[in-house]
């Protein structure tokens, strides 16, 4: 754009020579370039060349700084915007930012706003964006029967880890069939953080991947939470059936073989629970409804004018079953 402005000024109106011209179109492609392309600096930072395929962008004090802290990735570069050095004194959280990234010897750089705005896709980033590894989830097979204290879940290949039992209450596990929006899924994962939930367990395929946007949708929580997936999750669920555990799926209202969530007692109180939710508009799959012992559904309180607003939006109607199977 701006060479042909160039050009149209230079033959149609200034009229010079055509070495002008020639001139005039280096310096426009240069200009281009450099607006366009600033991005390409990065490769230049320290690191670059070991850096894995998945990378995150993580951004925000509440993402940053947990990141930093748990260290579950590898920290390639912390992008800081001016401003934030100045506010180290008065500011705890960065202050402590800093702090870590001199201790575990993150590289620190200096970026203009604009810059941190365009890696953040103009998302809120508070002064802050923390280039690292992406996280993975841990791949398990299915949950064990309970013991006297607590209970195993099993990975492939015959692992397991152990799991100690609330004296309070059955353990009660969210499963996550085909979540694919990001923002739902940290939305979840920080509900079920706040709730107190045993454990969250997603599909491996077809589900929103463990990304930045991700985490600060989950307030960090993606930080500190250990997310697990399974390849095939109608056999998780079938297998955990029998090993004791009762699995509920969740529905919208208009099912009519489903419980309302009003008559429902807190499962928790009376075995361990596997609560699954299922995708953006489609819901739950199913084969993997089949493999659901109980069908449950949040009722609606009032009135029904828009015929398409038949039920929440998942990452609501998380938070709504998860406070009734834990609290009643």
């Amino acid at each position: 754009m701006l060479f042909t402005l160039v050009s149209q000024l230079t033959f149609s109106k200034l009229r010079v020579s055509p070495h002008f011209t020639k001139l005039s179109y280096i310096f426009a492609r240069r200009y281009v370039r450099k607006r366009q392309n600033w991005y390409e600096s990065f490769d230049k930072d320290e690191g670059e060349k070991n850096k894995p395929e998945e990378i995150d962008l993580l951004y925000g004090l509440n993402v940053v700084l947990p990141a930093i802290e748990q260290s579950r990735r590898t920290m390639y570069a912390l992008y800081y915007k001016d401003s934030t050095l100045s506010r180290k004194r008065d500011d705890p959280a960065t202050d402590r930012i800093f702090f870590l990234a001199e201790k575990h010897s993150i590289p620190t750089i200096r970026k203009s706003p604009y810059e941190l705005s365009k890696l953040t896709e103009d998302r809120p980033h508070q002064g802050f964006v923390l280039e690292a590894s992406r996280i993975k989830p841990i791949r398990i097979t299915t949950l064990d029967k309970l013991g006297r204290t607590g209970y195993r879940i099993l990975s492939p290949g015959n692992n397991s880890i152990g799991m100690r039992l609330s004296t309070r209450r059955f353990p009660l596990w969210i499963a996550l069939d085909q979540i694919v929006d990001p923002q739902n899924l940290g939305a979840i994962m920080r509900t079920a953080y706040f709730m107190g939930v045993d454990g969250f367990v997603m599909c491996t395929t077809e589900s929103a991947p463990l990304s930045g946007f991700a985490s600060k949708a989950s307030a960090g929580v993606l930080e500190v939470m250990d997310i697990y997936d399974t390849d095939r999750m109608d056999r998780f669920l079938e297998t955990s059936s029998r090993n004791g555990w009762k699995v509920f799926g969740s529905v919208s209202p208009e099912n009519v073989d489903a419980t309302s969530i009003v008559d429902l007692s807190p499962p928790v109180q009376l075995q361990p629970s596997i609560l699954v939710l299922g995708g953006e508009g489609k819901g739950l799959r199913p084969f993997i409804r089949n493999v659901c012992q109980e069908m449950v559904y949040i009722p609606s309180l009032g009135e029904r004018g828009l015929l398409h607003v038949d039920s929440l939006n998942v990452s609501a109607a998380a938070a709504v079953l998860i406070y009734k199977f834990l609290l009643g």
